[in-house]
């Protein structure tokens, strides 16, 4: 009996637990690196946060912003001027020019660049040249998930006091909350996916290339490729 042939291990087969094992290790070094940079990371922010805040509502003014540290835990804090008055049947109503202080935990703006690069770190079959690609391409898009998360709750924390609108009041309370159940990490994996989307994505119907026959022929005086032994010009060329 002929022994059986060996099992051949496809290198970009699927392996759960090995994967499970780079993506901890990603983990733990990005958490990591962030730990060092974090405190940059997050002063970055702040003028996109700043720019973002005031232009989607002119009558807030940031006039101050920064980290601030509460029992060895690091805060966002912006100091929000809201230049226009309090509806009717509240207290301070008709003032203008109130300064609304907002802070959140500073540790949950690290959590889309600690999803993202992980997965991108540990994501099997993907070459270098693509990882650093998808490095790249994933930092605007972090910038839009963190722009999608505390300058629309600090937002929402002031229309829900300066506005009457309902319906926008709603949506923003939604949002929020949806944030802060999960929403955060449902981001983050989307903008990973759209990172990885280009390498698996390939043009089902391209055009075939053009064959150079000129190319593809041997030489005059190479053996035919017929498998005759004569010299091509002696054998398949005449025909």
């Amino acid at each position: 009996m002929k022994d059986p042939a060996p099992k051949t291990v496809n290198p970009n087969r699927w392996n759960a637990s090995r994967f499970l094992w780079r993506l901890l290790a990603a983990c733990f070094a990005v958490i990591a690196f962030l730990y060092v940079i974090g405190p940059f990371y997050i002063r970055l922010l702040l003028p996109v946060f700043t720019w973002e805040i005031e232009f989607l509502n002119p009558q807030y003014k940031v006039v101050e912003g920064g980290i601030v540290s509460i029992g060895q835990i690091n805060y966002l804090q912006l100091d929000i001027e809201v230049n226009k008055p309090m509806p009717p049947g509240r207290q301070g109503a008709g003032d203008s020019g109130h300064i609304t202080r907002h802070k959140a935990q500073a540790s949950s703006l690290c959590i889309a660049p600690i999803i993202i690069f992980s997965l991108i770190l540990a994501w099997p079959s993907l070459p270098i040249k693509r990882r650093l690609k998808a490095f790249i391409f994933s930092l605007p898009l972090i910038v839009l998930v963190e722009c999608l998360d505390y300058p629309i709750i600090f937002i929402a924390n002031i229309s829900s006091v300066y506005s009457d609108n309902i319906l926008l009041n709603t949506v923003l309370k939604i949002w929020s909350y949806i944030l802060s159940n999960g929403g955060r990490q449902f981001l983050a994996l989307i903008a990973f996916f759209v990172v990885i989307a280009p390498h698996y994505i390939t043009p089902k119907y391209a055009s075939p290339r053009p064959i150079d026959r000129k190319s593809a022929q041997p030489g005059r005086n190479a053996p035919c490729p017929c498998g005759s032994g004569r010299k091509y010009k002696n054998c398949c060329l005449r025909t």
